[in-house]
């Protein structure tokens, strides 16, 4: 890897003017860079499920958030569909169930129908997929 990249420093040296090198990444750096990948956000939400079809879907599941909100967004992956909130109060893990009513006007004719969950401090969810639509 050295032998490459000393070529391609001295290559690149001498056909683009002005062209200092190319350096080996620090490995401090790399294995930080690591580390921050593994880092997860705070589980906030699980067991987060949906049924329904058409515009009209029910969601459970379980949280443990902050605050006294849970708010939603529902995106085909171009547009936003719904948004919501819905009043909880969940320090330690609490079920819940809501539903999300969206005007069939809005609702792809292909495509996917995705809900994000999130709280006040904007800790989210996996997209849960609430429908596939086909026509």
């Amino acid at each position: 890897m050295k032998v490459l990249l000393a070529l391609l420093t001295l290559f690149s040296s001498a056909w683009l003017p002005g062209f200092s090198g190319i350096t080996e990444p620090d490995k401090k750096e790399s294995l930080l860079a690591v580390a921050d990948a593994k880092k997860e956000a705070p589980q906030n939400y699980r067991n987060v499920r949906s049924t329904g079809k058409n515009g009209r879907y029910i969601i459970t599941g379980e949280l443990r958030i902050k605050g006294e909100k849970l708010f939603y967004t529902v995106e085909d992956g171009h547009n936003e569909l719904a948004k919501g909130v819905v009043p909880i109060k969940a320090k330690e893990w609490t079920s819940f169930k809501f539903e999300i009513k969206i005007p069939q006007e809005k609702l792809p004719q292909n495509g996917s129908v995705v809900l994000y969950l999130y709280d006040e401090e904007q800790n989210a969810t996996k997209p849960v997929l609430l429908e596939q639509r086909k026509s």
